[in-house]
């Protein structure tokens, strides 16, 4: 969509919304020292323990191919990542009350996918954010963690590009 203008629709995999509540343990890396260490720790760690860092995401770390983790390295490599994820940590309870207050306001069909085995962000709070939306449809990816479109792109791609179309 080009500038103010809105999208015809939307798709959103396994995002945090304002039916969920993260861990304490996320709470904890969003905060800024922790997020500025984590950030250059994990851009400085060897390429085994960005592998293991990664597979946390995935419900079957032997699908994690060699461009996600170069993506993933790229990632941790970016100057002041560490500062964005405190930012976002700061923002984060303000950003989702608004979220709540404009979910049910939100009349952009909607495509929620989750893969059933998501740690991030547990697709158990999938169906309420589901019926939140009024234009929203849910689909669970068997088999998949916090990243189904890198984990499993066909099966991805075939709930997608139907719901485009």
């Amino acid at each position: 969509a080009a500038p103010g203008e809105r999208p015809r629709r939307l798709v959103l995999a396994a995002p945090a919304h304002p039916c969920w509540q993260p861990t304490l343990g996320q709470r904890f890396l969003l905060r800024p020292l922790p997020a500025r260490c984590g950030a250059w720790l994990g851009a400085r760690a060897p390429a085994g323990w960005q592998r293991r860092l990664l597979a946390r995401c995935y419900a079957d770390a032997t699908r994690i191919s060699e461009l996600a983790l170069a993506d993933y390295a790229r990632t941790l490599g970016q100057p002041r990542l560490g500062r964005a994820v405190a930012g976002y940590g700061r923002g984060f309870a303000g950003h989702q009350s608004a979220l709540r207050a404009a979910l049910r306001h939100n009349a952009t069909p909607t495509l929620l996918l989750w893969g059933d085995r998501d740690p991030v962000v547990p697709t158990s709070t999938a169906a309420a954010l589901a019926a939140a939306l009024p234009q929203s449809r849910l689909v669970v990816l068997p088999g998949c963690g916090h990243l189904p479109f890198a984990e499993a792109p066909d099966a991805f791609a075939a709930a997608v590009l139907p719901f485009l179309h």
